[in-house]
C-alpha cells in the first residue's frame, strides 16, 4: 500500500490502523482492500459494543424500576395484611367483651 492509499483511507474513516493489526506485517505489503476490510471490522466492534452497552444500560434502568415498583407492591401487601390482621385481632376482644 501506498503513502497515497493510507492518505486517502485516513481522509475517508478519519484514521488508520497500526500494523500490530495485521500481525506485524508491514503496511507497505498490505493490499488496499485487505486494509479497508480489517478497517470495517474494527468500525462495526466498536459500534456494536455502543449499541450492547447502552441497550444494557436500558434494561437495567427497566429492570430496578420494575423492582422498585414491585417492592412498593409488597410493602403494600403486608400493610393490608398486618392491618387485616389486627382488625381480626380487634373484632375477636370486642366479641369476648360482649360475651362477658
Amino acid at each position: 500500500m501506498t503513502e497515497k492509499d493510507l492518505e486517502e483511507i485516513k481522509q475517508k474513516y478519519g484514521f488508520t490502523l497500526r500494523p500490530s493489526v495485521f500481525n506485524g506485517k508491514p503496511i507497505k505489503y498490505v493490499s488496499r482492500e485487505e486494509y479497508e476490510e480489517k478497517i470495517n471490522k474494527v468500525i462495526n466492534k466498536v459500534w456494536n459494543q455502543i449499541f450492547e452497552d447502552d441497550s444494557k444500560k436500558e434494561q437495567e434502568k427497566i429492570e430496578k424500576e420494575l423492582r422498585k415498583k414491585a417492592n412498593a407492591s409488597l410493602r403494600k401487601m403486608k400493610r393490608m395484611v398486618q392491618i387485616k390482621k389486627e382488625t381480626d385481632e380487634f373484632v375477636k376482644r370486642l366479641k369476648e367483651q360482649n360475651n362477658d
